[in-house]
């Protein structure tokens, strides 16, 4: 009898393998077709003429719909990790622009500031200008009237 190991598995993955089960597929072989297709898909397990090493103890044929269950899923791992590669790339782009808007606004909101200011220091030396010229005003007034009052 060979070796038995055991298996964690997750509500997705208890998910598939009932689906599986409800197939006709015991939970054997679901484990030994998996791993067959893990060993045909990894070089490492192939011998120098090209043939896939004798691996499992118990050779049985997979069957097709095990070969097709399990290629579904690989397609699907494949979609997902796609979809959130573009979702992080989307997100990425968007926190960018978001910096931008922030960095252009803290940028316009500091230029109003200085021109508000700027406006403020010229109405001041308007006023400045306009009390000097009447003070002078005032003043020659004054000395052209001479000492009389």
């Amino acid at each position: 009898m060979g070796k038995t190991i055991a298996l964690k598995l997750s509500k997705k993955d208890e998910q598939v393998i009932s689906q599986l089960n409800k197939m006709g597929m015991t939970n054997s072989d679901v484990l030994r077709s998996a791993l067959r297709l893990y060993v045909q898909s990894t070089p490492e397990f192939f011998s120098d003429d090209g043939q896939i090493k004798e691996v499992f103890v118990k050779q049985e044929q997979i069957r097709s719909d095990i070969v097709d269950s399990v290629e579904e899923l690989k397609k699907e791992m494949q979609g997902l990790q796609d979809q959130m590669e573009r979702t992080q790339r989307l997100v990425e782009n968007e926190m960018k622009s978001l910096q931008r808007q922030f960095f252009l606004l803290t940028a316009e909101a500091s230029s109003a500031e200085q021109g508000f200011s700027s406006v403020k220091f010229d109405i001041a030396c308007d006023i400045h200008q306009e009390i000097d010229a009447f003070l002078k005003g005032q003043a020659q007034k004054n000395e052209g009237e001479g000492t009389i009052r």
